[in-house]
């Protein structure tokens, strides 16, 4: 009885280890996603020109992340002044932060760029400068996706100059006041005639 156990207990493992044997493999995982590859700054200086043809562009080559100064160089520096506003872009155009040029020296501008927003990283050498020299420093939204920022509004047209001026009132002519009359003179009273005189007896 015991042995016809056994024999029941190891016809019943080989049944089951069986049926492991013939399941299924597990299918691979999928394969991971490509990861983008950054832009090179020749081909991020075209997106963003033909974006905006006056777009300023360059890249970060040096940074002191204690002092928030960023050197940017390949850039033409003979068209900034100190005070111009520079925008700080990752590879891939995404904004990082905006900064202010303080010097421009030895080819290169000194940026000093603000404490970047919350998720945003500070600047690296290889980012991206950008600078849309139209008065209006380059917002980080409109930036990233490569738009131009958007034209200031069109000035108001000016007056039409041909115009004739108004007429000039003429003055009124001064009344004129007529020469007071000269005191008439009564005439000479005539000389009273004279009386015959009497004729000489001759």
């Amino acid at each position: 009885m015991l042995q016809r156990r056994w024999i029941g207990v190891v016809v019943l493992a080989g049944v089951l280890g069986g049926c492991a044997n013939h399941q299924p493999p597990t299918p691979p995982p999928p394969p991971a996603q490509p990861v983008g590859t950054p832009l090179s700054f020749a081909a991020a200086r075209d997106q963003l020109t033909r974006a905006n043809p006056n777009a300023e562009v360059g890249s970060v080559v040096a940074v002191l992340p204690e002092s928030n100064l960023a050197a940017v160089g390949n850039i033409p520096v003979a068209n900034f002044r100190v005070g111009d506003a520079i925008t700080f872009l990752d590879g891939d155009l995404n904004s990082l932060t905006l900064g202010t040029v303080v010097r421009i020296q030895n080819g290169n501008l000194h940026v000093r760029y603000d404490a970047p927003p919350a998720g945003h990283r500070l600047p690296e050498v290889g980012d991206i400068a950008v600078r849309i020299p139209n008065g209006v420093p380059a917002s980080p939204q409109s930036t990233a996706s490569g738009d131009a920022a958007p034209p200031s509004a069109p000035p108001a047209p000016a007056a039409p100059t041909d115009t004739p001026p108004a007429p000039t009132p003429t003055p009124a002519p001064a009344p004129v006041t007529p020469p007071a009359p000269e005191p008439s003179t009564p005439p000479a009273p005539a000389p009273a005639p004279s009386a015959p005189q009497p004729e000489m007896n001759k």
